[in-house]
């Protein structure tokens, strides 16, 4: 009976049943636990495999990507440049060409007389701006004084003979002109005639004829029209390698047919051949007058002959030996 009690009392004790109670609790806390240990290590797991790839990645920033960005840049940098450099601001820079007498839009060079409007008002395609100022056929020519300290030849005459010209179609805002330089120089009593071949071009934007070195000396010709006409430029002979100047003045065109203004020899083969066909016409006309009239006398048609002669040509016609046209053949000649 006393036992009994007593293990009644036992089992309905406190102390018993938390003690039951804390076993369980015990189980789920490390069921709990092992959860999250198995979590917390997939997690880790999950983490190195993402720093494994961030390293990759940075790997491939490093070695791909930064020297690509690299390259990339300069060649933005670059095109900047040329954005610029084709839609300048008006600085005054010969390298850019206004549109108007404001100032308030240029363009580059390259892009006059292209074919396509970059101005805004079409200036840079007008017709008065796209002439050539030196087509095949031009002739300039100018006297210098033969003691210049930049030639090696020290001319008295320069001439530039444009042969030929053409423009490319990738680069219509030139002209590329072929040519010829004939320098003049006086050796003594005789002169001494040099021909020099050379290409080069002419510039839209610049009114300007350029000719590359001919020789050794690496002296190139530069000749800037004013804009206003095209009767004479500004010439420069200028050092290649630093387009310093050499020497300084001024080639004048020559018409069609017009001789040399500066050149002695052709000026007296132009007025020899003028007062040849001057002595021609008036030969014929005396023949005329004689067939329409007669010869009444030899000696008085030779008389009348050489006295219009000298009245047309005054002291300068002298008459040699020989007879007159109604005769036998006269000599002639004029100083």
């Amino acid at each position: 009976m006393w036992l009994l009690l007593v293990c009644g009392v036992l089992f309905s004790s406190p102390v018993w049943s938390e003690q039951g109670r804390y076993g369980r609790r015990g189980q789920d806390v490390d069921y709990e636990r092992a959860k999250i240990d198995n979590r917390l290590h997939g997690l880790n797991n999950s983490i190195e495999e993402q720093f494994g790839r961030v390293k990759e990645m940075q790997h491939y920033w490093e070695t791909v990507i930064q020297p690509t960005r690299r390259k990339y840049m300069i060649y933005q940098k670059y095109l900047m440049h040329m954005v610029d450099k084709l839609a300048p601001l008006c600085d005054g820079s010969k390298e850019h060409f206004s549109c108007d007498t404001h100032g308030s839009q240029c363009i580059s060079n390259i892009l006059v007389c292209d074919g396509t409007p970059d101005c805004r008002n079409g200036y840079d395609e007008d017709p008065e701006v796209c002439v050539v100022y030196t087509p095949a056929g031009t002739i300039l020519e100018a006297n210098l004084r033969g003691d210049d300290d930049c030639t090696k030849r020290k001319p008295t005459l320069f001439r530039v003979v444009i042969t030929g010209t053409h423009r490319i179609s990738w680069m219509p805002s030139r002209v590329h002109v072929a040519a010829s330089i004939l320098l003049l120089t006086q050796k003594g009593e005789r002169p001494s005639l040099d021909t020099l071949a050379t290409t080069g071009y002419y510039s839209f934007a610049k009114k300007q004829l350029v000719l590359l070195p001919a020789e050794d000396d690496r002296l190139g010709v530069v000749c800037t029209f004013d804009g206003h006409t095209d009767a004479l430029c500004t010439a420069r002979i200028v050092h290649e390698a630093t387009l310093d100047t050499c020497l300084k003045f001024y080639l004048v065109k020559r018409k069609p047919g017009e001789p040399s203004k500066f050149d002695p020899v052709e000026q007296h083969e132009h007025q020899t051949h003028h007062k040849k066909k001057d002595h021609k016409k008036h030969d014929k006309e005396h023949t005329s007058h004689s067939d329409a009239h007669g010869h009444h006398h030899k000696d008085q048609g030779d008389k009348e002959h050489d006295e219009h002669h000298d009245e047309h040509h005054g002291d300068k016609a002298t008459l040699h030996e020989g007879k007159s046209k109604h005769g036998h053949h006269v000599k002639r000649s004029y100083d």
